[in-house]
């Protein structure tokens, strides 16, 4: 399991687009390497599959689901061996990039092709709520896949990022899906573009 995002914007998100048969399909889906793709309306998965040569499938049926700017999905690989995919887009150039966070998990990604410190992501500013506890506090989940576990982070009201009660520094990287834990208030997310020329 890999959890990642397209690092700018898709010339077309159909998962057909950007993934097509770059990974492994087989005749079931039991056997297939898969997509998840997370649903914070009903807080559940959507699982796709890729048939062998036949494209992707939701179930029994095609699909042309899309794998959008800002947001992540999993990677199931069901191989013995590392597979490598190819993301092809447009470098993102939109000024202030703006996403709806719900209450509840959301999984986003971060669109800038070049990492970007979560102090310059405008998050605090925009609604995520910190507090004097974790348990209290919003919180980013980092998959770390060479554990298969989670690294937690909140914000301190006073003392800002924490993991635990260990101070943090926490860098939002291209291609990486995070996940968001809102405990408190929806609100939008508008994050300033870290450059002032796309990088080439």
């Amino acid at each position: 399991m890999q959890l990642v995002s397209i690092p700018f914007e898709p010339y077309n998100p159909d998962i057909n687009a950007v993934i097509g048969f770059q990974l492994t399909g087989a005749l079931g889906e039991t056997r297939a390497d898969r997509i998840w793709k997370w649903d914070p309306s009903s807080d559940t998965y959507h699982f796709y599959w890729l048939r062998r040569n036949l494209g992707w499938y939701e179930g029994s049926n095609t699909t042309n689901v899309s794998l959008n700017s800002d947001e992540g999905f999993w990677i199931q690989s069901r191989q013995a061996i590392d597979q490598k995919i190819c993301f092809v887009g447009k470098v993102s150039d939109i000024p202030v990039r703006t996403l709806s966070i719900v209450s509840g998990m959301q999984l986003v990604g971060h669109t800038y092709p070049i990492s970007v410190n979560i102090n310059s992501s405008d998050l605090i500013n925009d609604g995520f709520t910190g507090a004097l506890g974790e348990t209290r506090s919003d919180r980013i989940w980092v998959w770390d896949p060479s554990t298969d576990a989670y690294h937690f982070y909140w914000y301190h009201r006073t003392l800002g990022w924490r993991e635990g009660g260990i101070p943090a520094n926490i860098d939002l990287k291209p291609g990486v899906g995070y996940w968001i834990q809102i405990r408190n208030n929806p609100f939008t997310w508008t994050y300033p573009k870290p450059y002032l020329n796309p990088p080439n």
